[in-house]
């Protein structure tokens, strides 16, 4: 990586930032439980082989129940494939994981990201940006299982071209759909690119999100998985049998 003297220098990258639900304050004293459930996302990132040879270059980061996964777009890059093959592993992650009982959330923005796996100290990660917080911010108001880009507004204005062009090839791609993405504490819905669940699985992915509202019906927690069936079925009107 090239460095600004002994600093790593910033990257335009796709950033996601995903959060492993239901693991809240009093669920993370039971660390067994919470390990558990952080162990089988990764299992279940592991295991995406195919995708993750194509995406070389993609860093991965874990913070709590969190992760940050970092995809530098370079020129000497294919950018469409990587920036195709990343939307897919995230994709393919909300369904395998939620069929196993693991609902994620998460954001992907766009920007000049600086990672590094060592910075001063052996062993010691970091990662930062813009983006970073984009993606936070916007993850930590939706209500509902499920991954979006940040809306193009909240975009670094030198990086909306890029996003406009990324949000072309994923909708040609049948990849993710414009969407009014639901947010928590408000009857404000906000305008995004959300991404697409597996069409393969998409069946099974619908009955569970049916016993996941009726294991929940009368719970506040309900609402989310109200809103998820809402997009299942807006995409599978929107892609149909795609």
């Amino acid at each position: 990586m090239a460095t600004m003297g002994r600093y790593p220098q910033p990257e335009i990258s796709l950033l996601a930032f995903i959060d492993i639900l239901g693991l809240g304050v009093d669920m993370m004293d039971d660390y067994v439980h919470a390990f558990g459930k952080i162990e089988s996302f990764q299992e279940k990132l592991a295991t995406e082989r195919e995708l993750r040879e194509r995406l070389a270059e993609l860093k991965i980061f874990t913070f709590s129940d969190s992760l940050y996964l970092v995809l530098p777009l370079r020129s000497d890059m294919d950018n469409n494939v990587n920036v195709i093959s990343f939307c897919t592993l995230m994709s393919n992650l909300m369904g395998t994981c939620l069929l196993d009982d693991i609902a994620i959330r998460g954001a992907i923005s766009i920007g000049n990201v600086m990672t590094a796996s060592r910075v001063i100290i052996d062993g010691q990660t970091f990662v930062s940006g813009r983006p970073v917080l984009e993606a936070y911010g916007f993850e930590s108001i939706q209500n509902w299982v499920g991954i979006s880009f940040v809306p193009r507004h909240c975009i670094a204005s030198s990086m909306r071209p890029k996003y406009v062009a990324l949000a072309s090839l994923l909708r040609d791609e049948g990849i993710a759909l414009d969407y009014e993405v639901p947010v928590r504490d408000t009857a404000d819905l906000t305008e995004s690119l959300a991404l697409c669940w597996n069409q393969d699985e998409l069946d099974s992915i619908r009955e569970k999100v049916a016993e996941l509202i009726q294991a929940f019906d009368g719970e506040p927690v309900v609402q989310k998985y109200l809103n998820t069936q809402t997009f299942l079925e807006f995409q599978l009107r929107s892609l149909g049998g795609q």
